[in-house]
């Protein structure tokens, strides 16, 4: 902000008291009212001059506002007066600095320099900008100018060797006559390249003067150049079919004979070479030429050759060769040129965050996350940009989802694509490229399922990936391969190593034994894996049965079938299979051998590779297996002991097998009550008891039945404990008394 400071006349020692002065803010010179905003009322600047003193300190004018009116105005000032108490205040000028160009410079209208002429008839003018107060500008204005490059380039375009200015005359609006650009010289360099532009600018005490350009006339015959397709990829086989035609834009038939137009093919960043040498090789004569023919009557005309943009196996930025077109007009000879751009690829997919950064892979456990599919291409954008078509393949290795919510067991992936803008036919979104940009991309959802299957590095390879492709795009009059990119789905979770073996019956319950007469039984045997993750594919299990410590043996106390292998599908935990185990008949031996076990297992021949796989034991539970029968008390208690004369004597038999077996079929015990270790003596120490069954119910491991003993009356006579023995009897296996 500018600051304002208040003197007073005469000596310090006259000052008593301290001096306010109130500013004021008027328009001065070549100002309106409209180019600045004084202070409000209520909030005047005050300048204080101390008592002794004859100068205030400087004030910054703060609340003063200044117009920004685009207008280029010069000279323009703000009258800074002020008030105090018996002085009379002297006001000040205070200059406003204009941000706008002051003066404007010009050249005659429709005047232009052609190519090999100068600037001796060129006159440069200079103007104040149109509202511009140039009646308060007392002194004359000088405007150094100076030659610069528009389109047109120094020195391949012109040269300039002047010194030169041009002077608005005090209080006059503009030059009173031009300044002609005497050291401007223009090149004809026999290149058709339209109208070029050279920028004149200048500077005085004002301030930058606005520049004019020159315009610079083409003095060429107005030959062009083009090469179709312009853009190539690298690729052994097949060549490419390259069209040149060359026109001229003012050779009519009326006028001229038949032209011939030389084209001569040369490298530039990219080299010229041989089927192992170079970027490219041509069927063109060894000096690069072809002939382009305009017949009569026609202003173009045109020419092939074949070229192959040979893969290097280099990565390398586009390169170029260049065709120059020359041609002899009324003598003159014209030229024209055309750019072969030759790319490592053709357009490139590939993933990003939502940020920007290239990715190659998200993990399983992400969630929802927003992503960009992006396309570079080799070259940039034409006018009006380019649109790629992207799909997901059908070669994806991840599965999408079939629904909007939840996920199946072998879905890993939903994805959202934007609605705009419309993808082309057959694709599943569009990726714009902007005119003059070698990229762009397309923002997606993408929402996982973290599912409990073993998909990736613990499989040997990353088994889920989302592939998108493009097909083609045509640029430059080329057909484009469009290269696809994988975005890996990473697996968190980890491959089972465990296989739990255990046996069942048809219904799905546990299987722990069978009988020895049983003629067989349909043995399940499920393989699960250990914890709750599965695996995308089958794994077939194999399994034996019996192994090295068992109690029953094959071929003689049992027989299986065939060892069965279990399947674990994929995406399953677990799979079954079922054999039969014959136990009776031939294996149903008279020895009596107690409960054997036969082991189901794991193929020890054929061996699970990654996996440990476990067991299950199942019982043959002998029929020639020992009974055990017991007295028990009528709460289940042992019974070893009774008093004499208990009459009656009420207790419960039990038969049993031993501890944990059952058989398939009721067993029926017959129990006889004296005789065999007795020391009681029938009728005197006990009555006699007629024989009775206990039976064993199928599936049960004991059966019980209550009775009443009768003991004779206390015979006074000492004869220490006696004993009473019940024996029992079966057709199939022993039992052992009570």
């Amino acid at each position: 902000a500018a600051r304002v400071t208040a003197t007073l006349a005469g000596t310090s020692s006259e000052i008593g008291a301290a001096t306010d002065i109130v500013l004021s803010f008027t328009a001065g010179a070549g100002t309106e009212a409209a180019d600045f905003t004084a202070p409000a009322a209520g909030s005047e600047i005050t300048v204080t001059i101390p008592a002794g003193q004859l100068s205030s300190p400087s004030v910054a004018l703060t609340d003063l506002g200044i117009t920004d009116d685009a207008i280029a105005e010069a000279g323009e000032t703000i009258r800074v007066g002020g008030t105090a108490p018996g002085r009379t205040v002297t006001p000040a000028a205070l200059p406003i600095k204009d941000d706008d160009s002051v003066i404007v410079l010009s050249v005659p209208y429709n005047t232009a320099v052609a190519e090999g002429g100068d600037g001796s008839g060129i006159a440069v003018s200079a103007a104040f900008q149109s509202g511009t107060t140039s009646s308060d500008i007392n002194t004359a204005t000088v405007v150094t100018l100076a030659v610069g490059d528009g389109t047109a380039v120094s020195p391949a375009d012109y040269q300039d060797s002047g010194t030169y200015t041009v002077t608005i005359p005090a209080r006059e609006g503009s030059s009173t006559s031009g300044t002609a650009l005497t050291g401007l010289t223009v090149k004809h360099d026999a290149v058709t390249e339209g109208e070029e532009t050279i920028s004149i600018s200048g500077t005085s005490s004002l301030g930058a003067a606005t520049a004019v350009s020159l315009p610079v006339t083409d003095a060429d015959t107005g030959l062009t150049l083009t090469a179709i397709p312009g853009l190539l990829v690298e690729r052994a086989s097949p060549h490419y079919v390259v069209t040149v035609t060359a026109a001229f834009a003012d050779v009519t038939s009326s006028t001229r004979p038949r032209v011939p137009v030389i084209v001569t093919l040369a490298g530039g960043t990219a080299t010229a070479g041989t089927t192992s040498t170079g970027d490219f090789y041509t069927n063109l004569p060894a000096n690069g030429q072809l002939s382009v023919p305009i017949p009569a009557g026609r202003t173009s005309g045109s020419a092939t050759f074949r070229i192959t943009a040979r893969p290097d196996g280099a990565a390398e930025p586009t390169e170029r060769a260049s065709l120059t077109a020359s041609a002899q007009i009324d003598g003159s000879a014209s030229t024209a040129t055309a750019t072969l751009e030759i790319a490592d690829h053709g357009v490139t997919l590939g993933w990003a965050n939502n940020t920007g950064t290239p990715i190659s892979a998200i993990t399983e456990d992400s969630g929802t996350s927003t992503l960009r599919i992006t396309a570079t291409l080799p070259v940039t954008a034409p006018a009006g940009g380019a649109l790629v078509g992207v799909k997901i393949d059908t070669d994806s290795t991840a599965q999408p989802a079939a629904a909007s919510s939840g996920f199946g067991d072998e879905e890993d992936y939903r994805i959202q694509f934007p609605a705009a803008p419309q993808p082309p036919a057959g694709f599943d979104v569009a990726v714009a490229i902007a005119s003059g940009e070698t990229s762009g991309y397309a923002e997606v959802t993408i929402q996982v399922n973290d599912d409990q299957v073993t998909e990736g590095a613990s499989e040997g390879a990353n088994l889920e990936n989302i592939h998108i492709t493009g097909g083609t795009l045509t640029l430059s009059g080329s057909s484009l391969p469009v290269i696809g990119a994988n975005l890996n789905i990473t697996d968190d979770d980890q491959a089972p190593t465990q296989i739990d073996i255990t046996l069942q019956k048809a219904d799905g319950t546990a299987l722990t034994h069978i009988s020895e007469t049983d003629a067989f039984t349909a043995v399940k045997v499920r393989a699960a894996y250990q914890g709750s993750v599965k695996l995308p594919h089958s794994v077939i299990v194999p399994l034996g049965v019996g192994k090295t410590g068992d109690t029953a043996t094959s071929g003689t106390d049992y027989q299986a079938a065939t060892a069965p292998s279990v399947t674990i599908r994929g995406y399953q935990s677990a799979g079954t299979a079922a054999f039969n185990l014959v136990a009776g008949g031939q294996y149903d031996d008279d020895a009596e051998e107690g409960p054997e076990t036969v082991t189901v297992q794991g193929d020890p021949q054929d061996t699970l590779t990654g996996f440990t796989v476990g067991e299950d034991t199942l019982t043959i539970i002998d029929d020639e297996t020992a009974v055990t029968l017991t007295l028990l008390d009528l709460s289940g208690n042992p019974l070893t002991q009774a008093p004499e004369g208990t009459n009656p004597l009420r207790l419960s038999v039990r038969a049993a097998y031993p501890a944990g077996t059952t058989q398939t079929a009721l067993k029926t015990i017959r129990v006889t009550v004296g005789g065999g270790t007795s020391t009681a003596v029938a009728e005197s120490d006990y009555r006699t008891k007629a024989p009775f069954d206990v039976s064993i119910p199928a599936g049960q491991n004991s059966g019980t039945r209550e009775i009443n003993l009768n003991l004779t009356p206390d015979d006074n006579m000492y004869e220490g404990n006696e004993t009473l023995q019940l024996s029992g009897t079966h057709s199939q296996f022993s039992v052992t008394p009570a």
